[in-house]
């Protein structure tokens, strides 16, 4: 009787079914599609709350050194100077002006004084490491992580804050006025300090090294007293834009790119950009597009080697980029903001006051 109980009582089961298994990994499936999206929101915001309190401490350097000098970091000297090795290491006395842009000039505010020390010594491209090869956390958008360039068997980093300038033309589309002149081997444009530093970071001067003895023009220094539509209502630091294709990429040969050149580079658009209504400047994403001038016929550098001339603001953020006004403080930019309202907070005195919260 006991043998005969003990055949009615089934087996017990020892696993899943292959059903059972398929149907568990679909819900974990769907669990985590539901998920993700959130956790990556999450991280995107946590980026970008790190991205404002870089432009954040950029702007307080910035205002710091305003007290300390009287006058804000400027942009330095001309883009032919940054490369040119009897100025890498320090500003001919000639000159009277510093000649390396405002990232370098603002080092000792953010705890950096060290690097500023090398370049005496050093200038950019020597030294072990080299200046431009040591990385400055502040002067990089977490979104986009670590941007350089291999340029000579060197690391240059690259930032991702800019200063603003133009722009590059008027509503009608005039550029006949835009006198940016990025030689040191001539002097400077006519038009440069009334088209083109219109910004609270402008041109320090220009300095022309193929004459004997060197000839500089100095610009006026822009301090607190310059500022006359206000420093909470101008634009001090906006993120810049980048192609997302070419974060990191090779230099070698390509000494053309000229746009990205590294932290200290000197006024051009490596540290900073404008906003323009005769241009395709005001980049909302990282998919940049050349500039007016080669939308119809793209220039041959352009078409032999797939880059973009990233000489606008943008943001890997989306819908927003991060901005500090000339107060040191922070906000968030809409990507819908009218280009007619950022041109107007990107000058400094054009009389047209712009209410920041419409940003």
């Amino acid at each position: 009787m006991e043998l005969h109980m003990k055949r009615l009582i089934p087996k017990q089961r020892l696993g899943f079914t292959l059903v059972e298994l398929l149907v568990v990994i679909a819900i974990i499936g769907i669990l985590i599609g539901m998920l993700l999206p959130a956790v990556q929101q999450v991280r995107e915001a946590a980026r970008r709350t790190e991205c404002m309190n870089n432009v954040r401490q950029l702007a307080l350097a910035a205002v710091n050194f305003e007290s300390a000098h009287m006058s804000f970091p400027s942009a330095g000297d001309t883009s032919g100077s940054y490369h040119d090795p009897r100025q890498s290491r320090m500003t001919l006395p000639e000159f009277g002006f510093e000649n390396a842009g405002w990232m370098f000039q603002i080092l000792p505010f953010m705890e950096q004084g060290n690097l500023e020390v090398q370049r005496a010594t050093d200038g950019w491209f020597d030294g072990s490491p080299p200046m431009v090869e040591n990385q400055v956390p502040g002067f990089n958008c977490p979104s986009r992580g670590e941007r350089f360039a291999t340029w000579d068997l060197k690391i240059v980093r690259f930032g991702d804050y800019a200063g603003v300038m133009g722009p590059l033309a008027d509503e009608n589309g005039d550029v006949d006025n835009y006198g940016l002149n990025p030689n040191n081997t001539s002097d400077p444009g006519d038009h440069e300090a009334s088209a083109t530093f219109l910004g609270v970071i402008s041109k320090a001067g220009h300095g022309n090294v193929s004459v004997s003895p060197p000839r500089a023009k100095k610009y006026p220094k822009i301090g607190f007293g310059q500022i006359a539509d206000g420093a909470s209502n101008t634009f001090l630091f906006v993120e810049k834009a980048a192609n997302a294709n070419h974060y990191n990429y090779s230099r070698l040969g390509q000494f053309d790119d000229w746009w990205d050149t590294g932290y200290y580079h000197n006024a051009d658009y490596t540290t900073l950009r404008m906003f323009s209504f005769g241009s395709s400047l005001w980049i909302g994403s990282d998919d940049i597009r050349p500039y007016a001038d080669n939308e119809a016929r793209p220039d041959s550098w352009v078409q032999s080697y797939g880059r973009t001339r990233e000489l606008g603001f943008g943001s890997a953020h989306p819908g927003t980029m991060t901005a500090a006004l000339g107060d040191g403080s922070t906000h968030s930019v809409s990507l819908n903001t009218s280009l007619e309202n950022l041109i107007r907070v990107g000058r400094r005195s054009d009389g047209f006051v712009v209410d920041t919260n419409e940003l």
